[in-house]
């Protein structure tokens, strides 16, 4: 019988390339994450031609110009160093790739294609290619820094064996690996979006045969912006890690916690959950202190619950329209959703095409409120009022329009037209009655860094004018 290239060598001519490629073979059989596989074929590698050190690569799929190595080995090299990526052409292992056929070289010190990432007291190498059903996908560099040691074309051979077997391997777990990564955050390790809505459809079946209706928690962390804008991405993304470590532990068997994106998070529970409970024992949770980078942190989560058998997406924005009604009502509630609460998020959306609307065709005037000395009566000055007038409800009270200007930026824009018209409306003023005029600033114009500017060229005219803000 004819044996398979694909199958270990039985001969008993090479035991250790069998016992190399079993131990490989037990580490996928076991699950092992491919960080750990990877690290175990290069080690193997090593091992099997008495080596010191190497390295495994991979074609960057994105961008097939570039490798990455997966794996390294040896003593002193520096992980940052060698796992950067590296041009698909450098060192032995370029050779290997651009060629696609093995590569041995014993004097690598004086070799012109010496690799920038190997280590400086390399002296010989040999680099194999990978194939992942006969397509080259990467490449095992293997080299020595004993003086004197050369690679024979024998050794050439068993390293060729080894990474026709590997090959095979690595197929296996690069494509498990790959169903991971579709449904999993890389961030936080938890479910994404694509795992979320793949279990809520399963339960939606059960559902139907009878099962319970299914319910989802939909969780958005409050003033996550403000922290990244302020500590930066860095911290942001911790904080995101520390989140989902204690969502963890919020969850029971059977439930599903994902990251849907940015601050966004949500969970599928089990039956036996009640809702409300779970709701107040994350808020409770979260709430807590956070130690990040040395700086105590504190996070709060706004939870909207939604339970139905609808289709999952429906589901999952129930929640999420449930959460905004949670977020408004303050910081740190939980909400169940209603169906009324579809029509009042219609009514929002409607009233924000309409203030935009009203931004770009400026529809809006200003009221002058008067201003006086607490104790002698005299008039000190005008607050200016920004007011909408909007073409069919008339006059829009400033707290129906002003707090969703503040949510979506438009607040910014209102704010530069207001400054500007009160500026012309003083110098219109100024000699008749020399009064000031104060102006309400919005704290997110505060923020901008080019706000004392803004301020400095609406008043250009120089004219003593007062400008006094407030949130």
């Amino acid at each position: 019988m004819k044996q398979s290239r694909s199958d270990p060598p039985t001969d008993g001519t090479n035991a250790a390339l069998v016992e190399a490629l079993l131990s490989v073979q037990n580490l996928v059989s076991a699950g092992a994450p491919p960080k750990v596989t990877y690290q175990a074929i290069l080690d193997g590698a090593v091992g099997l031609l008495n080596a010191d050190s190497g390295a495994l690569r991979f074609v960057d799929r994105a961008d097939p110009s570039w490798t990455v190595a997966v794996a390294v080995h040896g003593e002193g090299i520096s992980d940052e160093r060698w796992r950067r990526r590296a041009p698909i052409t450098e060192g032995i292992s370029g050779r290997v790739l651009a060629t696609g056929q093995p590569a041995t070289e014993n004097d690598l010190q004086r070799a012109q294609y010496r690799s920038q990432l190997a280590p400086a007291a390399l002296k010989a190498g040999l680099a194999v290619p990978i194939r992942e059903r006969g397509r080259l996908v990467g490449a095992i560099s293997i080299g020595t820094t004993a003086s004197g040691r050369r690679f024979a074309d024998s050794e050439q051979r068993l390293a060729m064996d080894y990474a026709e077997h590997v090959g095979v391997i690595l197929a296996v777990v690069r494509a498990d690996h790959a169903v991971t990564q579709a449904f999993t955050d890389s961030l936080t390790g938890l479910g994404n979006r694509a795992l979320l809505l793949d279990r809520l459809e399963h339960e939606l079946v059960r559902s139907d045969r009878g099962g319970d209706e299914v319910t989802v928690l939909f969780l958005d962390l409050d003033r996550f912006k403000l922290v990244n804008d302020s500590l930066g991405h860095i911290i942001g993304d911790q904080r995101l890690k520390a989140v989902a470590e204690r969502l963890r532990g919020c969850i029971r068997d059977g439930d599903v916690c994902a990251r849907l994106g940015g601050d966004e998070f949500a969970i599928l529970l089990n039956n036996a959950a009640e809702p409300s409970t779970v709701a107040e024992r994350i808020i409770d949770l979260l709430q807590r202190g956070f130690l990040i980078d040395g700086r105590e942190l504190f996070i709060g989560v706004s939870v909207g619950i939604a339970s139905g058998r609808d289709d999952a997406e429906t589901l999952l924005r129930n929640a999420d329209v449930a959460m905004c009604h949670a977020k408004r009502d303050g910081a740190g509630r939980h909400q169940r959703f209603e169906p009324r609460m579809h029509a009042a998020l219609r009514s929002r959306l409607d009233l924000d095409s309409e203030l935009r609307r009203a931004v770009e065709r400026r529809e809006f005037e200003l009221h002058y409120q008067p201003l006086y000395h607490r104790r002698s009566g005299r008039p000190t000055g005008f607050e200016a009022l920004v007011r909408w007038r909007h073409p069919m409800r008339g006059l829009v009270p400033p707290l129906e329009f002003i707090p969703l200007a503040e949510e979506t930026g438009m607040i910014i824009d209102i704010g530069h037209w207001v400054l500007e018209q009160a500026c012309s409306q003083f110098a219109v003023w100024r000699d008749e009655m020399p009064l000031a005029i104060s102006v309400n600033a919005s704290i997110r114009e505060l923020e901008r860094a080019h706000y004392a500017a803004t301020v400095e060229r609406a008043i250009a005219g120089r004219f003593s004018a007062r400008i006094s803000s407030s949130r």
